[in-house]
């Protein structure tokens, strides 16, 4: 037998204290928490103890989540603070398998805000406590199972940077001139356009095809652009270019590279990108993906830059950055080792995924009650 009651019916909800960006201490063990999925900062102090579970009240409205250590629940932040008919883990679930439903309770206002009078009348479903700690256990079991993938992910992606890092620290060693991007590439700006030419036409790289991946195939293209054939010839992309962000809010997000690995055909990239063709066959198109990450040459690119309200990069400041150019059989031997290293995190990550979409289908199926 399964009873519904309301939130507000089993559980105490409590706003936290207020902290600024002023009170944050850089090295201190508390995190403060506004709700949302990062902390705002850390502080010498807490006022919620572990495990208690959270709710944003403003901006990422209505984002559950569970603290897994003691922290600062800041005034934007809902602390949800159920009593003995309702297991603490048992009610986490709960609420984030109503996480889209809870998004819906919030108010049309910058930023978003969530009343906690919406948020006590959510219908929770109370079974018995014996089937509520048999739901956490099965559900336990998979979240443990997400935490140690994510934690195998991020001990490789440390193992990746380390031999990337490693194996790109060519400089002064025999065979491997510096060359300068000027010497290597010709730049060309992105295309502008207004927003009505957008949805149709050719395929066109956008500024987040290059910030998020080091490097492009046709699959990854979404977005289409109507240009003509003079605008094509003039602001193309071809197999083998490198593509630069070439604005940004900060500086040191500011020259984010991606290669672009296949031909495409007819396809052109936005004007927020700098084109960077090669002028000689003196690089691996592959080794792209990687020699412009290493710690030394991103400082360099940002370096290179400038800065008034946003960060901007020009090919002429490309031009200066200079990166180790080894012979193409050790190109091809780095490209080696460091595709090996991703394509073990592409499948754990890819693992995880699969882990989340069950651990989802089974919280569903638990916790759905005729």
């Amino acid at each position: 037998m399964v009873e519904w009651k309301k939130l507000g019916e089993v559980a105490t909800i409590k706003r936290g204290e207020r902290i600024t960006k002023a009170n944050l201490i850089g090295n201190a063990d508390y995190p403060v928490i506004s709700g949302g999925v990062s902390p705002l900062g850390y502080i010498d102090k807490y006022n919620r103890n572990a495990n208690t579970i959270t709710v944003a009240q403003y901006g990422t409205a209505g984002y559950i989540d569970l603290q897994s250590s003691k922290f600062w629940a800041n005034d934007v932040c809902y602390s949800v603070f159920p009593e003995r008919v309702v297991i603490n883990k048992y009610l986490f679930f709960v609420l984030k398998n109503q996480q889209d439903y809870i998004y819906t309770l919030r108010t049309n206002a910058i930023p978003a805000h969530l009343p906690q009078k919406e948020l006590l009348n959510v219908d929770i479903p109370i079974p018995s406590l014996s089937e509520q700690n048999r739901i956490v256990s099965i559900l336990d079991t998979f979240t443990a199972s997400i935490d140690n993938l994510k934690a195998q992910i991020a001990q490789r992606r440390k193992q990746f940077e380390f031999y990337r890092d490693q194996l790109l620290d060519l400089e002064g060693k025999d065979g491997v001139e510096m060359k300068t991007l000027g010497e290597l590439f010709s730049f060309k700006n992105g295309l502008n356009k207004g927003k009505e030419f957008f949805g149709r036409g050719r395929p066109i790289i956008m500024f987040s095809n290059v910030f998020n991946s080091r490097f492009i195939i046709s699959s990854m293209i979404k977005n289409k652009v109507e240009i003509t054939d003079k605008e094509l010839e003039r602001i193309d992309a071809k197999f083998g270019d490198v593509f630069f962000t070439r604005t940004s809010e900060t500086k040191e997000d500011v020259g984010y590279s991606s290669v672009l690995l296949e031909d495409i055909g007819e396809c052109t990239f936005a004007g927020f990108l700098i084109r960077a063709r090669p002028l000689t066959n003196l690089l691996v198109p592959s080794y792209c993906k990687y020699c412009f990450t290493t710690p030394q040459v991103r400082r360099t690119i940002v370096d290179n830059s400038s800065f008034t309200t946003r960060a901007s990069l020009t090919g002429a400041g490309l031009g200066k950055v200079s990166i180790p150019l080894p012979p193409l059989s050790e190109q091809h031997r780095i490209v080696s080792i460091l595709d090996t290293f991703e394509a073990s995190i592409s499948n754990l990550e890819s693992q995880l995924e699969q882990r989340q979409k069950q651990y989802e289908y089974y919280r569903n199926q638990l916790l759905t009650f005729d």
